[in-house]
């Protein structure tokens, strides 16, 4: 009683335990002890299972694919940690300013997913920072990896070493004898994994990492259009809009001059007010349900980056993102070119009706053969 501090600060409970979600069970066959399984798995693959068995009151998923999985994951991992430090050796990766956007932007992701992942260890949400703090920040790595081969521009020295001790320290918790092994066998660090403290991380810029999300789902919408072209696309253009629409500009600037709570948020009659903004405008219920879409959406941007997120224009510069990366866009999607042209400027290629369908945030891609 007389040391607090030696107090349980929390407890989780689960279901029952499955195996390959079957309810475990000696008749069933799938009975599984906890020495069994780290002689089958090892001790690292078996905690990465139970990890990513699940957080709630659910029952708990223990599946064999995930041990046997975290075993390739871990040795691959480990594999491409020395490739990493021989290119380092042999001086093969970048020195110097991160000057390109894609740097600066590997680099904020990084500190997102590093703050996420204490949140989550903190509230022992094992499988959410196992999500966040490894297979989210493999997602991460392997863009930048990709976008680095395809631009053959080498990969920063200080942002690749950076993710691999951020990377392993973010495991540790989940496998810890496996991250102690690249730690101090492979890293070459005197002191335990275990001891040498969380990652510093500053705050991610919303902005960059809206920047980063647009670069990349602009490009999957990209290879959309291209799927359903019948014919065989060598060359294309972008075209980009710098202004939303006029009635959703009315939208943003109602939302901008409506009044707020003490804290800055949206007070609860809202919705109730934008109901009757629709009224007043006469829309009709196709337009209603736009504008309630709309709506829901630039809140929920207001909500993660302040009053600037509903500008009339986006915070970043469309165009200036697409065009720095369009080798590796045109790469990505097998072309041997692309241009980006904004909407409204001279010369601007393309139809009325492609022109109309970009809008800000969501560029269109006409394919060329």
């Amino acid at each position: 009683n007389d040391k607090p501090h030696l107090w349980p600060r929390g407890y989780w409970c689960n279901g029952h335990i499955l195996v390959d979600a079957e309810k475990m069970s000696k008749g069933k066959g799938n009975f599984l002890m906890l020495n069994e399984s780290i002689e089958r798995f090892s001790a690292d693959a078996t905690r990465f299972a139970c990890a990513n068995a699940g957080d709630s009151l659910l029952d708990a998923n223990f599946e064999v694919s995930t041990a046997n999985n975290a075993i390739i994951l871990l040795t691959k991992e480990e594999e491409w940690i020395k490739s990493v430090l021989e290119a380092e050796k042999g001086q093969k990766l970048r020195l110097g300013e991160t000057e390109f956007f894609m740097d600066k932007a590997f680099e904020n992701e990084m500190c997102n997913l590093i703050n996420k992942t204490e949140s989550c260890y903190s509230k022992m949400m094992w499988r959410e920072g196992l999500q966040t703090g490894f297979f989210e920040m493999q997602i991460l790595r392997d863009i930048y990896r990709d976008w680095c081969v395809r631009t053959e521009i080498p990969m920063h020295r200080e942002l690749i070493l950076r993710f691999i001790e951020a990377q392993t320290v973010l495991l540790a918790p989940v496998c810890p004898h496996f991250c102690e092994f690249v730690w101090g066998n492979i890293l070459g660090k005197e002191n335990s994994v275990l001891l040498c403290g969380w990652p510093k991380a500053e705050n991610a810029d919303v902005w960059v990492t809206r920047a980063f999300s647009f670069l990349q789902k602009s490009i999957r919408n990209f290879r959309a259009t291209l799927g359903k072209n019948k014919n065989v696309s060598k060359k294309g253009y972008i075209l980009v809009a710098t202004e939303y629409p006029q009635w959703k500009q009315e939208i943003l600037k109602f939302m901008q001059s409506y009044p707020k709570l003490d804290d800055g948020s949206f007070p609860k009659d809202f919705t109730i007010a934008l109901k009757d903004y629709g009224k007043d405008k006469n829309l009709t219920t196709s337009e209603q349900q736009k504008t309630m879409q709309f709506a829901s959406f630039a809140r929920g941007q207001y909500e993660m980056a302040g009053l600037s997120a509903l500008d009339i224009s986006l915070p970043f510069d469309q165009a200036s993102v697409l065009e720095e990366n369009i080798g590796y866009i045109a790469s990505t999607l097998g072309l041997e070119g692309a241009e980006v042209h904004e909407v409204g400027s001279e010369g601007c290629p393309g139809s009325e009706r492609a022109k109309q369908m970009a809008a800000p945030g969501n560029p269109v891609f006409v394919a060329q053969t």
